[in-house]
């Protein structure tokens, strides 16, 4: 199946949980979604993998972002790739759950 994280996922995401949200919830999910799909070079959820999740987090922290920073944008990712999964009834699971992300200091 065929089902694109930025395209499907995303638009879903922000229409279901981004109603009462400002516009802020929506342009930061945006931006994160889009931060995944220049660090994969693909939208496809049923291809991304845990190896994947942690190439993302390394290109999160080589474009000097703090590892909170880091651990924000996967709170996101995460969060649109689980409701896309429930809400489809994917046989998927999110490759972000258990990616670890180094602490500060």
């Amino acid at each position: 199946m065929s089902y694109g994280v930025e395209s499907a996922a995303l638009a879903d995401y922000l229409r279901l949980k981004g109603g009462t949200k400002d516009k802020t919830f929506r342009q930061s999910s945006t931006r994160n979604i889009g931060y995944l799909i220049d660090s994969l070079g693909h939208d496809q959820l049923s291809q991304i993998t845990p190896v994947d999740a942690g190439a993302f987090r390394d290109f999160l922290l080589a474009r000097d972002l703090s590892p909170p920073s880091v651990r924000r944008i996967f709170f996101s990712v995460k969060a649109v790739i689980n409701l896309a999964i429930k809400e489809n009834g994917l046989d998927l699971s999110n490759a972000f759950t258990k990616t670890y992300i180094p602490t500060e200091g």
